[in-house]
């Protein structure tokens, strides 16, 4: 029997979503929560000269057998977690990195197969390969200064000084939002602490409107975000009212994101552009882990069906 399987939380609202979708579609979607791993489930790799390895994976409830497996969406997991038995800390980590090791390797074996390719999204979630492909892909990106020198942005900021310039953070916080901010000269007055940190600098561009995009495979699926609120103007996130509606794509920026999907090995993406003036659109980031159930239910784009005919192997793969 066919399967596929989601790595994520429990309580996850995407992985629920795209695993109704598979079984309203005949499939058997099974999610788990790498926080039970190694205590609640298990993983065997069989590796043998001349023979195709044998992957296997077994809950209380089921096992899967890795042939059998036509899509892995691996999606915003959980750290392993070792049994609470082990109380010798060192120990511990050991457990713990151990596990993390043959669950990483078992995803990387699998290739193609997962969504994303682990290389593949370990190498997108840093924001400076980000914008290095961006580039190479054609797209428009913002002047940007990643730095934890206080003397280089403080020229920065000078030289940002009629349009303005923007900061945000380099990784994501568990648990924790941190929007883009506009920088000001109070910013600037204790700017000596990011010698401690680095963070992205980028000069503030005009914009017309927002673009969230999702892409899965080769659909791509848009929608314009309209905040209400005047603080949201800068991140379209912070305001709850946000207005969603479908976005028609040019040619050529659905030519540069399949360009920047095939450079990077991505399967799935959720980018982040603005748009300047009719037509011409400015990449700020992509996220591979991205939300989509707000497109779906506000815009009406129906990401979550793309998703899972994707890991049914159905969708249309290049």
């Amino acid at each position: 029997m066919k399967r596929q399987v989601i790595f994520s939380e429990k309580t996850d609202s995407h992985a629920s979503l795209v695993a109704k979708r598979i079984r309203d579609r005949g499939g058997n979607c099974t999610i788990l929560d790498t926080a039970d791993y190694p205590e609640g489930w298990s993983i065997s790799i069989e590796i043998t000269k001349h023979l195709a390895n044998r992957y296997l994976i077994k809950t209380a409830d089921v096992e899967i057998d890795g042939e059998h497996v036509t899509g892995v969406w691996w999606r915003r997991p959980n750290q392993p977690v070792p049994a609470a038995g082990i109380l010798n800390p060192r120990h511990s980590r050991f457990a713990a990195n151990e596990a993390r090791s043959l669950l990483l390797g078992f995803l990387t074996s699998l290739g193609n197969k997962v969504i994303n390719p682990i290389a593949s999204e370990e190498s997108l979630k840093h924001k400076v390969y980000q914008l290095d492909r961006a580039a190479a892909a054609g797209f428009n990106i913002p002047r940007t200064l990643i730095s934890n020198d206080p003397d280089q942005v403080r020229q920065f900021y000078m030289s940002n000084k009629a349009g303005g310039t923007i900061f945000k953070i380099l990784t994501n916080i568990e648990n924790e939002f941190l929007p883009t901010r506009v920088m000001t000269d109070e910013h600037l007055s204790i700017i000596d602490f990011v010698k401690h940190s680095p963070v992205i600098f980028q000069e503030r561009v005009e914009k017309i409107a927002d673009i969230r995009v999702a892409v899965i495979d080769s659909e791509i699926h848009a929608v314009s975000c309209q905040p209400n609120h005047e603080e949201a103007k800068i991140d379209w996130r912070l305001d709850p009212s946000t207005r969603y509606v479908p976005h028609a794509l040019p040619i050529h920026m659905k030519e540069m994101i399949d360009r920047f999907m095939k450079a990077t090995n991505l399967r799935f993406g959720a980018f982040d552009f603005c748009l300047t003036e009719p037509d011409v659109y400015t990449f700020l980031e992509i996220n591979v882990s991205g939300q989509f159930i707000f497109a779906e239910v506000h815009a009406g784009q129906p990401v979550s069906d793309a998703m899972a005919r994707s890991l049914m192997g159905v969708g249309h793969r290049d």
